[in-house]
């Protein structure tokens, strides 16, 4: 037959890919900690990758990307949230603030953790993070990524909301350089001559 493929197609492939896609983001595994990637929609105020947000259901919750969709013409937002118990509490937040960390680099972990993977964290006092890549979750149409990352200027804002001192001083002395720098250059293009 004319036009037709002689390529062989897997049977089950339609059927594990709609599996995998319904199975839920987080296992747990155990009692003492759970992390999940979770949608929330839509976002009224601006997020920037890494911004914590209160949540009930978890003890940290952090944005990991934010969406824009052209349907709603709204964003809205993916959030790694976390929770775990009082028994484990020192190991896990150091933990939790390393994935923070590559979140906010543009990476995309696993959160939920397998025992052995689990034990690794407490043993090594939350040090240990090498935790697999997760693919992240695929849009509908009409759907993009807004961040996935945090850049040098939103780590600024950031630090400016949460008032750190030295970046207010160091964001003050930027624009107190594009100030100079303006002056200059009115001065040399225009006042020269006149002087």
């Amino acid at each position: 037959m004319a036009g037709e493929s002689k390529s062989y197609q897997d049977p089950l492939a339609g059927r594990l890919a709609r599996a995998e896609a319904a199975r839920p983001e987080s296992v747990p595994v155990h009692d003492n900690y759970r992390g999940a990637y979770r949608l929330v929609d839509p976002v009224a105020e601006t997020l920037l990758v890494g911004d914590e947000l209160p949540q009930p259901e978890a003890r940290r919750a952090f944005v990991s990307a934010v969406y824009y969709s052209a349907e709603t013409k709204g964003m809205s937002a993916e959030i790694a949230s976390f929770d775990w118990s009082d028994q484990v509490d020192s190991a896990v937040a150091v933990f939790v603030e390393n994935l923070r960390f590559r979140i906010m680099k543009g990476e995309h972990p696993k959160l939920a953790l397998s025992q052995q993977e689990f034990d690794r964290v407490l043993s090594s006092g939350g040090k240990w993070y090498l935790v697999k890549q997760k693919k992240r979750r695929d849009l509908p149409k009409g759907t993009i990524y807004f961040r996935k990352r945090q850049a040098g200027a939103d780590a600024i804002a950031s630090s400016a909301r949460r008032h750190t001192l030295l970046w207010t001083v160091i964001a003050c002395l930027f624009w107190l350089v594009v100030l100079a720098l303006l002056v200059l250059a009115v001065w040399w293009f225009f006042l020269r001559g006149l002087f």
